[in-house]
């Protein structure tokens, strides 16, 4: 996956490819009676009523609905959202005349493929991979039965924002899988002590070329507008390779960052007046909008002649010796000429500097390690965590992520 564009995300898969699981779930919070009714479940709608009725008594209970998954499959494709008498009267009698023209799995069929599951996603397919990065066949109870949750007010159970609310209306509709014979009661209980894990598809994705994508969303949009490009459900390969792609990143963040140290220090980018809680100060800080993914942040808790001591977020402490920093002289002459020779730590770094700086993985096959500038607290000569400074301001150039591509 490189990129994604499109007003609303489906993706359409066949009743006989849809697992019973999914299907089971869907029917159990939605429909109990699908097979059984011929359109309109008129026992649930006494229920919806009498529920209905004690909600308007002032009586703490959930409000449900009374409409099949026909009736939603009409609303659907032929009616709109409106709320009226009117609208529902068409809705039960094309509910009734549909259950007599289409089989009961193609009815199922649509309303799966259709419904709205938060998200920009339409269908269980789409939903599936923007909730879970699965396939429909690999969903677990737990997962099936949130998707199965999402219909009635996806925006109330967002999975992170209302992750509470999310969990108990899963929980209900493994309770009603449960209670219709879908699954066992076992199996029931395990799932409502599984966690709401979610899992964005786009943390998949495999291939970082943000330029090289937006050509190719520029180059459809104008092939095919943007009705086409957003509402045509196109497929389109890309002539990029991944792995050159990868080589030529590294390469160019290699280059600007060698470019960039050969024009000296210009200094820490962020500091702290005083070191009071200074771990806590450290995690909220913003970061620099030049500082990598791989970097990290460190506060300089106290300098010396030989070694300065750093301070992480969420690491142990760690050191900086003057091997790391005999490259930091000072910028001068508009970063054209640089100052003289390093020979102590304290002459490139202060206490309360914050710096960034990045791990370096062990040389294999190696018999010494890399000078490390930085090394964990617990870490032993030839042994500890290597890691290098990286230079103060990150890459130079302001336009340098064009060149990736």
């Amino acid at each position: 996956m490189l990129a994604e564009y499109a007003t609303e995300k489906r993706v359409f898969v066949p009743i006989e490819f849809i697992p019973d699981l999914v299907k089971n779930a869907f029917i159990a919070a939605e429909d109990q009676n699908f097979y059984e009714h011929g359109g309109i479940d008129y026992t649930a709608i006494g229920r919806a009523g009498v529920i209905y009725a004690q909600h308007l008594m002032g009586r703490n209970v959930d409000v449900i609905g009374g409409s099949t998954i026909t009736q939603q499959v009409v609303k659907n494709f032929l009616l709109t959202n409106e709320r009226s008498f009117e609208r529902k009267i068409k809705e039960a009698i094309l509910a009734t005349r549909m259950e007599q023209a289409l089989p009961k799995d193609r009815i199922l069929e649509l309303y799966l493929n259709e419904i709205y599951l938060g998200a920009g996603t339409y269908g269980v397919g789409a939903a599936s991979l923007y909730y879970f990065n699965k396939s429909l066949d690999e969903l677990t109870a737990e997962e099936a039965a949130y998707l199965a949750a999402l219909p009635k007010a996806p925006n109330n159970y967002h999975p992170i924002r209302k992750k509470d609310r999310a969990v108990a209306r899963r929980n209900w509709v493994l309770g009603r899988m449960a209670e219709d014979g879908f699954i066992t009661d076992a199996q029931a209980t395990l799932a409502k002590m599984a966690d709401l894990e979610v899992v964005n598809r786009a943390e998949f994705n495999v291939v970082d070329a943000p330029y090289f994508a937006e050509e190719v969303r520029r180059e459809l949009a104008q092939q095919y507008k943007s009705e086409g490009l957003y509402e045509g459900g196109l497929a389109v390969r890309s002539s990029i390779d991944p792995h050159l792609q990868s080589i030529a990143v590294t390469a160019l963040r290699n280059g600007l960052e060698a470019y960039d140290r050969r024009h000296g220090w210009r200094g820490a980018p962020l500091k702290m007046d005083d070191l009071d809680d200074w771990r806590a100060r450290l995690n909220n800080m913003a970061q620099p909008e030049n500082m990598l993914p791989s970097w990290d942040l460190a506060v300089v808790l106290d300098v010396k002649a030989n070694k300065a001591e750093l301070g992480f977020g969420d690491k142990p402490k760690g050191e900086i010796t003057l091997d790391g920093v005999k490259w930091a002289r000072a910028c001068v002459h508009e970063c054209y000429g640089l100052g003289p020779e390093i020979t102590a730590v304290d002459q490139v770094l202060k206490r309360g500097d914050v710096v960034m700086v990045q791990e370096l993985a062990p040389e294999e096959g190696a018999k010494e390690k890399r000078p490390a500038p930085l090394r964990t607290e617990t870490g032993t000569a030839g042994a500890g965590r290597d890691y290098r400074p990286r230079p103060p301001h990150g890459p130079r150039s302001g336009d340098a992520g064009r060149l990736a591509i």
